[in-house]
């Protein structure tokens, strides 16, 4: 018996995604050189990633790469870091207005601890907006990295 199963799914819609690219070290050592050849990637691609009515106005593109234990270590000499591959980093975008931005980060802990983890402390994600434009700055979040283990 042959059943049409309906879906929400029309290939109408179908189009190629925009850029993206992969450079990868297999053997888990990092490696400038990786990071160097991922920037240059980004660099060279026409399109990587959303854009908006203005040029300068996108959604974003970067890299990904292993958690940078010793400059977090030595970044953040005010917290408690745990030893490598014992805790997590999250990017968080936050609201820039500090009533909003204090509820949201509140609700995130709050969450975080909910979830059984535990919250180590964050600390201010450097940013350069230096190239975006007007809707972005209008939008543009405060962007803080977050640090979280397993509760001991």
């Amino acid at each position: 018996m042959d059943v049409k199963t309906k879906t929400l799914y029309d290939e109408a819609f179908e189009h190629d995604a925009c850029g993206i690219g992969l450079i990868a070290q297999i053997k888990n050592q990092a490696s400038h050189k990786v990071v160097s050849n991922a920037l240059g990637m980004l660099e060279n691609m026409e399109h990587r990633g959303g854009r908006g009515s203005e040029p300068e106005t996108g959604d974003g593109a970067g890299i990904m790469i292993q958690i940078p234990h010793d400059f977090f270590v030595e970044d953040c000499p005010e917290l408690p870091i745990p030893e490598k591959n014992a805790y997590g980093v999250g990017v968080i975008f936050f609201p820039k207005g500090e009533r909003l931005y204090k509820i949201i980060k509140d609700k995130f802990i709050r969450v975080v601890e909910q979830l059984g983890l535990e919250f180590i402390g964050s600390r201010k994600t450097p940013t350069n907006n230096k190239y975006a434009g007007p809707t972005a700055l209008k939008y543009e979040p405060f962007v803080e990295h977050c640090f979280i283990r397993h509760k001991q």
